[in-house]
């Protein structure tokens, strides 16, 4: 019964992710084909010249998963309005004489949720991730990986939130 109530509660961030991993899959398909050719191998994290990591692929695809999470998250959807629902129904449940308290703690921590992730995927991939990723020589996908992960971890609680911000 917990686990129903979990899902019923989550149903929009779990629809927002999937939405998000798919625009994942299409923005680094898109780019990875359409970037020019002095891009690419900064896509990739392999500078041609020193052979050092460059920024400014990764940087560029980032930023694209981050504007598409933002928007995943804000898309209104039957899933937002089913989750708001239950949130609602949750929060009355838990609290009868203040029945929105429970909602606004729970928007206050997705809130911050989404704070941490923005400015997490707004650094460079952890050292040992990508050192990890050049033991199997896949440093780059690694590196792609993990703004990928980060902005669907976005697009989750940021539906959530607003799933609960719209059930005060």
């Amino acid at each position: 019964m917990m686990v129903t109530s979990m899902l019923r509660i989550s149903r929009a961030g779990l629809a927002a992710a999937c939405f998000q991993f798919i625009a994942v899959v299409m923005v680094t398909t898109g780019v990875l084909l359409l970037a020019p050719d002095d891009l690419l191998p900064a896509t990739l994290g392999v500078d041609p010249v020193g052979g050092s990591r460059s920024n400014s692929g990764l940087s560029l695809l980032t930023w694209a998963y981050l504007l598409t999470a933002v928007g995943v998250a804000l898309t209104s959807s039957w899933s937002i309005d089913s989750t708001s629902a239950h949130i609602r129904q949750a929060s009355r449940r838990m609290r009868q004489f203040q029945p929105y308290q429970a909602t606004k703690f729970f928007l206050a921590q997705l809130l911050f949720a989404v704070i941490g992730l923005v400015a997490l995927t707004l650094r460079p991939p952890p050292e040992l991730l990508i050192s990890a990723g050049r033991q199997f020589e896949l440093g780059w996908i690694f590196s792609i990986g993990w703004s990928g992960a980060i902005s669907i971890a976005i697009a989750f609680f940021g539906a959530t939130a607003r799933a609960a911000l719209k059930a005060l």
